[in-house]
């Protein structure tokens, strides 16, 4: 409870391909490219630290989300995560040589990669418009809260928002194990939230 985040992840998506060739594994010797195989060494050779299960607060990550495929051709979804743009930058070139490589230690092997870029952080719109900042902070302290200030770890419909002109920073709902089979919010948080809210509408009438 209290928790008001105004930056989240500059957000990137990257589909990977790699297509490879199916022989008889009978006789396969130096003709065989195993498309699947190939992606899963490719991708333990990103580096272990930068994944979600190793970093928290400020720190990025590289997320692999999907991999499908068989010997002739598999597919990949991995998500690309960091507060500032130059890292992901980073993170994107480091899979574009890893990619070469791979093209040259496995000759005939393609490698399809298409990037696009999914959201940015919310604080390049709000930090020109840090009135709604203040006011959700005066909000969360007349519903009898401390105001907990952190970055959100994640995509959020602030960040949509904000886009389109409409600067939003989040105010918490008091959801816990996000994304889990165990989800749940605490009846008080829900309360606490509501009040939030009516304070927020009165705090802005009298703008």
């Amino acid at each position: 409870m209290g928790e008001l985040e105004f930056e989240c992840f500059d957000a990137w998506l990257a589909q990977i391909k790699f297509i490879g060739l199916s022989v008889h594994p009978g006789h396969a010797k130096n003709k065989m490219i195993n498309a699947i195989k190939i992606a899963s060494k490719f991708f333990s050779d990103l580096p272990e630290p930068e994944s979600p299960e190793h970093t928290e607060d400020r720190e990025g990550f590289f997320h692999l989300t999907k991999l499908q495929g068989t010997v002739e051709e598999a597919t990949s979804i991995m998500l690309i995560r960091d507060f500032i743009p130059t890292n992901n930058e980073r993170r994107m070139e480091y899979l574009k040589n890893l990619k070469k490589a791979y093209e040259i230690r496995y000759p005939g092997l393609r490698i399809e990669m298409n990037f696009k870029h999914q959201y940015q952080n919310m604080y390049s719109y709000i930090e020109n418009n840090i009135e709604v900042v203040e006011l959700a902070k005066k909000a969360i302290e007349k519903a009898g809260l401390e105001v907990k200030i952190h970055p959100i770890r994640g995509g959020t419909d602030g960040a949509r928002l904000s886009a389109k002109g409409i600067p939003t920073p989040n105010i918490f709902t008091g959801g816990h194990l996000f994304h889990s089979r165990k989800e749940y919010i605490p009846t008080l948080t829900l309360q606490k939230a509501s009040e939030v809210l009516l304070y927020l509408a009165e705090l802005w009438t009298q703008q």
